[in-house]
């Protein structure tokens, strides 16, 4: 059973976005033109492998094939930017006068990281699998569509 996990993990087909994380990405999603929108879905629907950084800052997402990254020009965001700031969000601890941030980066047309202020589990201290954030501010910095 162990060994299969292993296969599954290196070549694609293991970890998949958790709720908390699916809730952050429909944020921003809401807040996109409809053609972005569109394709962020797509996006998000492809991704099939999820990179959780051990300090819990950082989850980059992958959509893999045959145990190498792809890259799908179809559902790419019509851009010329290497590497931009995608959105931020800020979200609300339900017990504290506390915010966690949350960026959203793309690379080269995908959506491709999230960065975390702090790690999750530590802010909510729980486990944030199934948590849904409370939302104080969600800012696009760059919607694919509309930039000229």
């Amino acid at each position: 059973m162990r060994f299969t996990y292993f296969w599954e993990n290196l070549f694609g087909g293991g970890q998949r976005l958790y709720l908390f994380e699916k809730n952050l990405l429909a944020a921003v999603e809401a807040k996109l033109c409809p053609q972005s929108q569109h394709l962020l879905r797509l996006q998000v629907d492809a991704i099939n492998k999820v990179q959780r950084a051990v300090q819990g800052t950082e989850i980059n997402f992958y959509r893999m094939a045959k145990g190498c990254p792809t890259f799908d020009d179809s559902i790419r965001f019509p851009s010329s930017e290497t590497e931009v700031r995608f959105a931020t969000l800020h979200l609300a601890h339900p017990n504290k006068k506390e915010t966690l941030r949350a960026t959203i980066w793309a690379v080269q047309g995908f959506m491709s990281y999230l960065h975390f202020s702090k790690p999750p589990h530590q802010f909510y201290e729980a486990d944030v699998k199934s948590i849904e954030p409370e939302f104080l501010k969600v800012t696009v910095w760059w919607d694919p569509c509309l930039v000229q």
